[in-house]
């Protein structure tokens, strides 16, 4: 049975926003992404401001568990998509589709660390999926490097996509880990980060999907979906 860190926190983080009307059927009935017998910390919630490219936007949330936790796919759907860590390639914008480049230098910390994008056709559903150890993705959905929406495996709720991955120690985490944490994991940071969207567009070219997603305009608090605590 699933439990969490600081349960009161839960109450506030998932009454943060709102769910899209198409995806009303969703409410609490998906799965949390992360199996494991300790208990799990939100170690970062949705923001619902949009401060874009900057540090103070998080559309999303960060579920703190051990490295090495199973991670399976809240959703019944399709890999669209496996890329490394940006700062693992050190080339962001571009990746996102757009028309420029940010450069950066690649960080080795976070070689091996995947993202894995989840499209669900028939709710318009888009779930991101990051963080995850890149040797642990199954062999089935492992070679799906090239974007296409088209095309994929398929994924039923509940099926192991995967296993969090040993994500470093960021010097920037200025926030105190709280004692109810530190007791469990220590200075630890490895978490899965889970992003969801409504795509309500009928474009699926690779283009279109991704710069869609860069602009954030349908993404919405992924508490929403997931079982009620």
């Amino acid at each position: 049975m699933l439990r969490l860190i600081k349960k009161r926190q839960y109450k506030q983080e998932s009454a943060k926003g709102k769910i899209p009307i198409r995806l009303k059927s969703l409410l609490h009935k998906c799965p949390w992404p992360v199996l494991t017998d300790k208990p799990i910390y939100i170690k970062q919630g949705f923001d619902e401001k949009k401060h874009y490219y900057t540090s103070n936007y998080h559309p999303a949330i960060d579920l703190q568990a051990d490295s090495g936790s199973a991670v399976i796919s809240p959703i019944r759907g399709r890999v669209v998509y496996l890329e490394y860590d940006i700062r693992a390639e050190g080339n962001y914008i571009e990746d996102l589709g757009m028309d420029y480049v940010l450069p950066a230098i690649p960080d080795p910390k976070f070689k091996n660390l995947i993202d894995l994008y989840l499209w669900d056709r028939e709710n318009k559903l888009v779930c991101i999926l990051c963080h995850l150890d890149g040797t642990s993705i199954p062999n089935k959905i492992k070679g799906k490097r090239n974007l296409d929406m088209s095309c994929g495996p398929e994924v039923e709720m509940g099926e192991f996509i995967g296993r969090i991955g040993k994500f470093p120690n960021c010097s920037d985490e200025d926030r105190k880990i709280p004692k109810a944490v530190k007791r469990i994991y220590g200075n630890q940071q490895h978490h899965i980060h889970l992003e969801t969207h409504y795509y309500p567009t009928s474009s699926e070219t690779s283009r279109d999907f991704l710069i869609f997603l860069n602009e954030q305009r349908y993404v919405f608090n992924p508490l929403l979906i997931l079982q009620e605590i």
